[in-house]
């Protein structure tokens, strides 16, 4: 797994943690502060945060909010590209 993909899996594994649901927005700075805290740079946290709602997995919001709009299931864990 390379770091994309790690830090994409982080993402997702802390939202699942917390119970995340499309019901209660996450605010972005817990989310950014626990995977700065796992050692993943801002840089690559934003990316992954964008890749997610480009997959439609999450919407940013304003007012610093992260809505899930969906969990994948494991096989969709994997990126599009090597699907």
């Amino acid at each position: 797994m390379n770091r994309r993909e790690e830090t994409r899996a982080a993402v997702i594994n802390y939202l699942r943690s917390i119970h995340a649901s499309p019901a209660a927005p996450v605010n972005l700075h817990h989310l950014t502060v626990a995977l700065a805290k796992a050692n993943f740079t801002q840089e690559e946290i934003v990316r992954a945060l964008f890749w997610l709602e480009a997959d439609r997995v999450l919407e940013l919001m304003q007012g610093n909010l992260v809505r899930v709009m969906h969990f994948m299931t494991v096989d969709e864990d994997a990126p599009a590209s090597t699907r």
